[in-house]
């Protein structure tokens, strides 16, 4: 791990528990294990319970003062610093044995993400970050301004929000001829450090349709590696606002214009 200014111990800690879980994920990925459904119609599996009572258990005992906020509890524990916890970011894909499943850690500070960490353990992958000290995936520094730009773009949706596949048929002409292409990935924390390492270009959500933990570790990782993160009125993202568009370049700013326009009807 690269040499750190502020908050080694917290990203250490998050990377350390984030492995050992996502591991044991790997493991247990097709193990006899039980889904219940939610009220929003998403799913959650034991596993999800158990990771996440995993990770809660270590930070506690590593941090005692911090807070926690975790998608299966959605309970916050008050103070200026907690942890926001997604133990298994894609459980669908999870469940379905695909490889595209996170898990995601950031501690937020004064309603500030401020440490995040990705992992993604089907692939080896861990994408980490603290305020002021850069993102890196796997130990090699990611900086959007050295990405090599070519003429073919991809945009990500979230898979949750209908509004975002609305958008994407009243302008799929404009943007094809501009060469932008879709994917939905199924993990909206993956899909954001996959536009801060450039494997995607850009990414539109419905924030209403995400949680804290859906964002917050892909929001350091993002901003670190140069990246910007804004909602529909191309202000500085936070987490009450209602729209996410997240890109490595500004040449796609003239999306969220449309995104804007297509709001406003």
């Amino acid at each position: 791990m690269s040499k750190l200014k502020h908050y080694s111990k917290e990203l250490k800690a998050a990377i350390q528990i984030a492995k050992k879980v996502g591991k044991q994920l790997v493991q247990k990925q097709f193990s006899n294990f039980s889904v219940q459904f939610k009220e929003n119609h998403s799913i959650v599996s034991t596993l999800d319970l158990e990771a996440q009572k995993m990770i809660q258990s270590f930070l506690k005992k590593k941090f005692p003062s911090h807070g926690f906020l975790g998608e299966e509890s959605q309970f916050k524990e008050r103070s200026n610093a907690y942890w926001v916890v997604d133990p298994i970011d894609g459980t669908t894909n999870f469940v379905k044995g695909l490889p595209l499943f996170a898990v995601s850690i950031a501690l937020v500070e004064n309603s500030v993400p401020v440490v995040g960490v990705v992992f993604v353990p089907s692939l080896n992958e861990c994408f980490y970050a603290s305020k002021g000290n850069g993102a890196f995936l796997n130990d090699v520094k990611l900086d959007a301004q050295k990405f090599k730009q070519i003429n073919q773009y991809i945009l990500s949706l979230s898979h949750k929000s209908e509004e975002e596949f609305k958008f994407l048929a009243e302008n799929v002409d404009v943007l094809r001829k501009k060469q932008y292409r879709s994917r939905v990935l199924g993990s909206c924390t993956i899909a954001l450090c996959y536009v801060a390492c450039g494997r995607m270009d850009c990414l539109i959500t419905d924030a209403e349709d995400v949680g804290e933990w859906d964002v917050a570790a892909g929001l350091v990782i993002l901003r670190e590696a140069h990246c910007f993160v804004l909602n529909e009125f191309q202000e500085k993202y936070s987490f009450n606002d209602s729209y996410l568009f997240a890109f490595n370049h500004k040449k796609h700013l003239f999306i969220l214009d449309k995104i804007l326009k297509y709001k406003q009807k």
